[in-house]
Parts: C-alpha cells; sequence; structure tokens
C-alpha cells in the first residue's frame, strides 16, 4: 500500500510541476480576470439603469436609454474613457461611477503585478537552469581530471598554484571566489 501510496504521490507532483512550468497557469488566471472584468460591467451597467429607471435626473441625460446603452457606459467608465454627452449628476451616481473606475485601475494593477511576477519567475527559473548546467559540467570535469590525470581537484589546483603563469593565477583566483 505505501509503495502504491508513493508511485501516486509521484506521478501527481510530476504533473502539478509540468502544470505549473507551463503556461497554462497564466491563461487560466488571464481568463479569470477577464471573467472579472465582463462581470464588473455587467453588474454597473445594472446598477447605472436601475438607477435611471428609479428617476433619470441621475444622469445628465434624460433621455429613455436601454441597457444595452448602460453597458457601453459601464464599459467606456472602467476603462476610464467617459462619454461626453453622458455624465453622472446625482452623488449616488458619481459614486457608483467613481468606484467602477476604481475597479478597473484594480485589475490593470493586478494584471501588471501577475505580469511582472510571471516574468522574474521565468527569470529564475532560467537561471537556475543554467546554474545547475554548469553545476553538472563541473562535476564531469572534475571526474575526467580524476580520471585522466589520477588526481582529485584540490591536488589539480595545488599543480596549478606551481605555476608561474599570470593566466594560471586567474584560474587559481576563481577557484578560491566560487562562492
Amino acid at each position: 500500500m505505501l509503495l502504491l501510496f508513493n508511485r501516486a504521490s509521484t506521478f501527481i507532483a510530476a504533473k502539478l510541476k509540468e502544470f505549473q512550468e507551463s503556461r497554462i497557469v497564466f491563461l487560466y488566471f488571464l481568463l479569470g480576470l477577464l471573467f472579472s472584468l465582463i462581470f464588473t460591467v455587467l453588474v454597473f451597467a445594472l446598477a447605472n439603469f436601475a438607477l435611471d429607471k428609479l428617476d433619470p435626473i441621475h444622469f445628465s441625460d434624460h433621455s429613455p436609454r436601454g441597457f444595452v446603452f448602460f453597458i457601453y457606459y459601464s464599459f467606456n467608465t472602467i476603462v476610464t474613457n467617459g462619454i461626453a454627452d453622458f455624465y453622472p449628476v446625482s452623488g449616488i451616481a458619481r459614486l457608483l461611477n467613481t468606484a467602477e473606475v476604481f475597479f478597473g485601475i484594480l485589475t490593470l494593477v493586478i494584471l501588471v503585478t501577475v505580469y511582472t511576477n510571471v516574468k522574474s519567475e521565468r527569470t529564475r527559473s532560467e537561471v537556475d537552469s543554467i546554474i545547475s548546467t554548469l553545476d553538472k559540467q563541473g562535476d564531469e570535469l572534475e571526474k575526467f581530471i580524476n580520471q585522466e590525470f589520477s588526481m582529485d581537484i584540490d591536488q589539480a589546483i595545488a599543480e596549478i598554484q606551481k605555476l608561474p603563469s599570470n593566466f594560471i593565477k586567474i584560474i587559481y583566483y576563481f577557484t578560491v571566489n566560487k562562492n
């Protein structure tokens, strides 16, 4: 049973790592953010439409408007692009307008933050990959030195120190200061 649990855990961990490293996570986030943006536009459109139906005096233009117009108005508000001939007049309409602009800016801030985090995470993983590759190559070279010259790395460094060349001193400097 323990072996079966171990194999299942290993399989799930591998799949989660594969999912995490793929761009699907970022795509899910973008779709969630898009859904939130659409939902916010619809909620504020409905609130403004209801406010207009209760009393048209809340907005500058008192002519009858349909729900589709308020979707248009709400979308323009959330992207901070006002409509010149239609704007809120009453306090509650201005409050709704300000809240919608706030949610639009908040959505933009979240998008920029996530993009920056994804970009820095990708850069970090690339650097980690390079470090891992360089470490592996260093280990292979140590094994080669051991097999070819029958000495370990410390003995090879001691031999290099005996040589009078400036180039060898540079190699020794990088060896000593590698940490």
